[in-house]
Formats: structure tokens, C-alpha cells, sequence
């Protein structure tokens, strides 16, 4: 399969319309008519990733964090970073990003760390300017609410995440327990510009990789419970779903590369 049939799978996942201003989503490296018969898919390109893309013979890495991102205006490759770059086009293997769009899409990184919790999407949290507004379906957007059935202690949620998600530990701004049922999950890195929406629908808890220690202050004042489960533990999750799709939609071989980071600090409990 020639590089742009597979990049127009990909972005029937997850479009590049969906992905923030700022953001640098798309092919960043490779040759659009290049034969791929195989691929890896990671968080970050790193030198783990390449070596992978050379033992599996793949012509592609999809990376969520995207490689390149401000503008390059020289390239010295004593710099390991351009030295790593040098080694993905010396070795012809195109490098393409799915960043904000795989956050944001059906299917994608929310929605895989909700399935991965057991946790059912009732509705999506989704940029309608600023402030932000929920909606009351699933659909593309920046967040996941999820509506427990029956109320639920906030400590075994915690511990629950610590379970699943395979992490070292995660962030709490609580010390007692208290029960919760309106959770909203947001992979990677939480914004305090949707703090305000989050007190006028009524959440519970905050999950998400990052939140920043005032907003875990803020939160603390206003009865919320905030845990910050990992930037990488949250949106890993979605590699082998992505790997499954892509697998079954076209004719490249994916594999996942874990990656080696360890996630966050030891928590509360």
C-alpha cells in the first residue's frame, strides 16, 4: 500500500480537521509514494521506536506526540534530537503525528481510557469557543463525561486507575474519600480555562495525565476531586485500539511500542 492510501485511512479515524490550531498533525517526514507493508505505532519517537520500526522492516512510525513541532532553521546532528530525526529519513521511514485529532476523535484516546476503566461515555466535553460547553452526545471532542450507574468511592476509583492503567502511582488532591458519579476524563494534559465548566455540570472527579498543582488547589476548594493519572498511562491506552483499526482497514502490519517512561509519583494512598 502506497504511504497516502494509508494516511487517508488514518485520517478517517481520526480527521486533521479535528485537531487544535496550534498543533502539528499530519505527515511530518516520508515520501508519499512509498510502498508500506509495515508500521509502529508510539507516543513518542524515541530511539526505542526506531529500533522497532528496523526489527519489524516498517516503513512508518505514527507518533502521537508529534516529532516536529516549532520551525526547524538549522539542523546539527551532534543534537540527539536532529541525529534521531536523521536516522527516520536515512532509513526511509516516514514519520506521521496524530495528536489533538486522536484525543479528540470516536474511538480515540478518550474513549479508549474510558473502556479501559470500564467507564460508559454518556456525553462529550467539547470546545464551542471559550467557555467550553458539554454536549449531550458522544461525539469528537476533547473530553469524556461518564455517569456512573451507582455511586462509588473515590478511593476505589483510584485505586481502580492505579489497576488498570498499570502506573507506579497518580496524583490525588483528596485526602478523604467521598463518593462520586459524574466523572470526566480527558487523556494527557488537563486546561484550567474549562475549570469554570467543569463546577457548572456537576463533576465529580477530573481524571486526565497532567493537571496543574493550582487547578488540584482549585478543584480541592470546590469539592472536586482532581487525580493525575500520567500523561503517557492515559494515552497509551489507545495504541493497540488504533493498531486493531488500522490493522483491520488496510493492508499494514502494525505493531505498539510501550514506552519505557516511568509514569508520575507515588500518590496519596
Amino acid at each position: 500500500m502506497k504511504l497516502q492510501q494509508l494516511i487517508e485511512i488514518i485520517e478517517t479515524i481520526a480527521p486533521k480537521s479535528l485537531a487544535e490550531s496550534w498543533d502539528n498533525v499530519g505527515l511530518l517526514a516520508g515520501d508519499k509514494e512509498r510502498e508500506i507493508t509495515n508500521g509502529v505505532l508510539c507516543l513518542d519517537i524515541t530511539d526505542k521506536a526506531y529500533q522497532m520500526c528496523r526489527e519489524k522492516n516498517a516503513g512508518i512510525c505514527i507518533c502521537h506526540h508529534p516529532f516536529l513541532f516549532d520551525p526547524i532553521k538549522k539542523m546539527d546532528f551532534a543534537d540527539p534530537y536532529f541525529a534521531l530525526l536523521r536516522k527516520f529519513i536515512q532509513a526511509d521511514i516516514a514519520i506521521y503525528a496524530a495528536h489533538t485529532n486522536l484525543d479528540a476523535c470516536v474511538g480515540g484516546v478518550n474513549d479508549a481510557l474510558g473502556e479501559k476503566l470500564d467507564l460508559r461515555a454518556e456525553a462529550t466535553f467539547i470546545p464551542s469557543g471559550v467557555p467550553f460547553d458539554f454536549q449531550k452526545e458522544v461525539v469528537s471532542g476533547i473530553g469524556r463525561i461518564c455517569v456512573q450507574k451507582k455511586e462509588t468511592s473515590l478511593f476505589d476509583f483510584y485505586h481502580t486507575i492505579r489497576q488498570k492503567l498499570q502506573t507506579s502511582g497518580c496524583h490525588i488532591n483528596f485526602d478523604r474519600d467521598r463518593p462520586i458519579r459524574r466523572i470526566l476524563i480527558t487523556g494527557g494534559a488537563y486546561d484550567s480555562i474549562w475549570n469554570t465548566d467543569v463546577l457548572d455540570n456537576g463533576i465529580d472527579v477530573v481524571l486526565s495525565g497532567e493537571i496543574k498543582h493550582r487547578d488540584m488547589v482549585f478543584f480541592d476548594r470546590c469539592g472536586v476531586a482532581a487525580i493525575a493519572a500520567g500523561h503517557d498511562a492515559t494515552e497509551r491506552v489507545v495504541l493497540p485500539v488504533l493498531a486493531e483499526r488500522l490493522n483491520r482497514l488496510g493492508d499494514v502490519r502494525f505493531d505498539v511500542c510501550s514506552s519505557s517512561q516511568n509514569v508520575m509519583i507515588q500518590g496519596l494512598l
